[in-house]
């Protein structure tokens, strides 16, 4: 069975786009979302148990920060290149599930001039060994993301900075959990 259609010209085509875009721009991200901050209800995070905020809160400078990365596979090495690539960056050690990854993570560093890192491939948690070392300034997560929370959970914990690939979480709860851990 054939559709009857009226074929869309170029020109409604193009008056359509732009009276979309002219809709868009006109409108401020305010009025896209809501007039009031009721939209906001399930950003609201529970009560901190005698917490502050991290906002204003200054952190000390560092000649080197020591970083160790968690996922060393295909995104994992590439932000891996791009760290080797900022003076008073340091390496210090990686973590993957599969030793090969690591492997290739540690040649990246030593073929830059760098030291080899300390490399962590004993299972899925072998990260929570990895972040109670005192060489460690910061811990980068390029992991699957279902493991970015326990990674960053398992980093502040141990008193570490962190960061992640996107989502550092899947659900508003553990986003909440990873802010007061911060916090």
């Amino acid at each position: 069975m054939s559709e009857s259609r009226t074929p869309l010209s170029r020109r409604d085509l193009l008056a359509g786009a732009a009276a979309a875009a002219a809709a868009a721009v006109t409108a401020t991200p305010a009025q896209l979302l809501a007039s009031t901050d009721a939209w906001r209800a399930d950003l609201v995070p529970p009560s901190p148990a005698g917490n502050g905020t991290m906002l204003g809160i200054p952190f000390e400078k560092h000649d080197r920060v020591r970083v160790a990365i968690v996922g060393t596979g295909l995104r994992g090495r590439s932000v891996l290149g791009e760290l080797l690539a900022i003076d008073g960056v340091e390496i210090t050690a990686v973590a993957d599930i599969v030793a090969e990854k690591a492997q290739m993570a540690v040649a990246l560093c030593t073929k830059a001039g760098r030291p080899a890192p300390a490399v962590f491939t004993n299972g899925e948690r072998d990260f929570e060994r990895l972040v109670q070392r005192a060489d460690i300034d910061f811990v980068y997560t390029a992991t699957p993301w279902p493991w970015h929370t326990p990674v960053m959970r398992a980093a502040l914990l141990a008193g570490k900075h962190c960061g992640s690939e996107v989502p550092i979480a899947l659900t508003t709860e553990q986003a909440w959990e990873l802010v007061e851990l911060s916090e």
